[in-house]
């Protein structure tokens, strides 16, 4: 908030660094802002503070921005005055640093603070499958499992943290200022177990969703649409995306890995660089972009359903002809959308004798109904039967669309 002092009004004569200070030169105009926007705020903080998704994108995006922007501070520190010794015992200057390891403080920032925004930023984004597994799941024995894999997906990330804040600055070179080679090699080749465990659990966790959602929630998903009105409609097909794309790329990935520890081990490789860190990022990152992109999709789904239903209250207008000497029907679909389930039907049964609309007044209808055969009430009802049997088959289809009136989820999808 803002006083008074800090405007100036009326003319006043104010110095160049009270101008450069100020806030503005009409207090009253301030006042009116607050009052515009204190209802948008709290708007924003009610949608925030009711909706755990949001919660979790939100962490999940400062952290990862904040790592990003500490990692790039570790690129400043480029120079590094250290010394290399040859096999004859010859010293050597190294000036440049080609890894954050051979800065103390770069290591600090980029692996150690970096590394702990990261990942936790990873692990908070690692609960929205989770989380919209569970909105549509109920049965609690089904759940446990994709419970139990996220937390060792989590707990896997936190060892991954450790690791780097046991490695300390003071041990990144040896008494006689020289990078200290073999201790770094040795810190890689645990993180590189640990990375190839997070990528197996990973995968665990993801097949523990796949299972839980084929069995409670494809199985129950009757439609023939194609894979692209599924991934636009339907939250948990994207979620699957992900984890087909992280299964896709296992295997290279798990090959990469066991061959460098093979030519570390076996062969005393040391230098040997193709540790596809950058792919393994770009593998990791999918599941996380996956996230902005289902919440995108899922705020068109409902303004598009919400459209269809508005459209659809004043569209359903059936009308037919009656004719007592000839009973023959012809049926006319003039609109039929399958993401919302309206049908909006007209019918006619020609040739007529007594036409009998149905439109805005029940009480004509009524009348008129008294003076139709049964055979007609019975072709009218039968095809009311065929609009509402639709319209709860094609209810189970809009279940992701935070629409109340869903037959799967009433409510919980409202996040």
């Amino acid at each position: 908030m803002y006083d008074r002092s800090q405007f100036i009004e009326n003319g006043t004569h104010a110095s160049n660094w009270q101008w450069i200070r100020s806030k503005g030169t009409s207090y009253q105009c301030y006042l009116d802002y607050l009052n515009t926007v204190k209802g948008e705020e709290e708007q924003i903080g009610e949608t925030v503070n009711s909706k755990p998704v949001m919660k979790i994108i939100l962490i999940h995006f400062i952290l990862r921005v904040t790592g990003n922007i500490v990692d790039k501070l570790g690129e400043l520190f480029s120079l590094y005055f250290s010394v290399s010794y040859g096999d004859n015992g010859e010293m050597k200057c190294v000036n440049a640093v080609t890894s954050p390891e051979r800065h103390p403080l770069r290591w600090v920032l980029t692996r150690q603070l970096g590394s702990i925004l990261w990942y936790i930023g990873e692990i908070v984004a690692d609960w929205y499958p989770l989380l919209r597994t569970r909105a549509v799941v109920k049965d609690k024995k089904m759940i446990r499992w994709v419970y139990i894999s996220c937390g060792i997906f989590n707990i896997s990330k936190v060892i991954l943290i450790g690791i780097h804040l046991k490695v300390t600055p003071s041990q990144l070179y040896n008494d006689r200022g020289e990078y200290d080679k073999n201790r770094m090699d040795m810190f890689y080749f645990v993180y590189w177990v640990v990375q190839l465990s997070i990528i197996y659990t990973s995968a665990i966790y993801d097949l523990s969703v796949y299972l839980v959602l084929k069995k409670c929630v494809f199985a129950k998903i009757r439609t023939e649409f194609g894979f692209i009105r599924k991934f636009r409609t339907i939250s948990e097909y994207r979620i699957l995306l992900s984890a087909v794309i992280s299964a896709l790329f296992l295997p290279v990935v798990s090959v990469a890995i066991i061959i460098k520890f093979y030519y570390y081990i076996k062969l005393k490789y040391h230098n040997l660089d193709f540790s596809f860190d950058e792919v393994r990022k770009i593998i990791a990152n999918v599941q996380y972009y996956m996230i902005f992109i289902d919440q995108i999709l899922l705020i068109q789904s409902r303004q598009e359903s919400s459209l269809e239903t508005s459209n659809s209250n004043n569209s359903y207008k059936p009308s037919f002809n009656k004719s007592s000497s000839n009973k023959s029907s012809h049926f006319q679909y003039t609109n039929l959308n399958n993401s919302s389930g309206n049908l909006v039907l007209s019918s006619s049964i020609s040739p007529s004798d007594n036409n009998v609309s149905i439109g805005g007044s029940s009480s004509e209808y009524f009348n008129n109904l008294n003076t139709m055969t049964r055979k007609d009430v019975n072709i009218n009802h039968n095809f009311g039967t065929i609009i509402s049997n639709y319209n709860k088959d094609m209810n189970i289809i809009k279940y992701d669309d935070n629409n109340s009136t869903s037959r799967l989820t009433p409510k919980e999808w409202n996040y």
